[in-house]
């Protein structure tokens, strides 16, 4: 059950980092399910996600050096 509450608190986050807008659907049994506008997608997010995906990966970084970097990009986006 905790593996699925961290799943599911890390597939909110990606969807409400990587992407700027929703579409809300209303499911036939009355829930809704929000889906990401794919024309909403925010570049330099995915891209730091994709690169910190690969330092740690394939280059074994430290997680405290991808999370520095990570913030110190956040940053730089805020500033444009």
């Amino acid at each position: 059950a905790v593996l699925g509450v961290i799943a599911t608190l890390a597939v909110m986050f990606a969807g409400n980092v990587l992407f700027g807008a929703r579409s809300d659907m209303l499911l036939p049994w009355g829930h809704v399910l929000h889906l990401p506008v794919p024309a909403s997608v925010n570049l330099l997010a995915t891209g730091i996600a994709a690169g910190a995906a690969l330092a740690l990966i394939r280059f074994r970084v430290n997680v405290v050096w991808i999370v520095l970097a990570c913030g110190l990009a956040g940053l730089f986006q805020l500033a444009l």
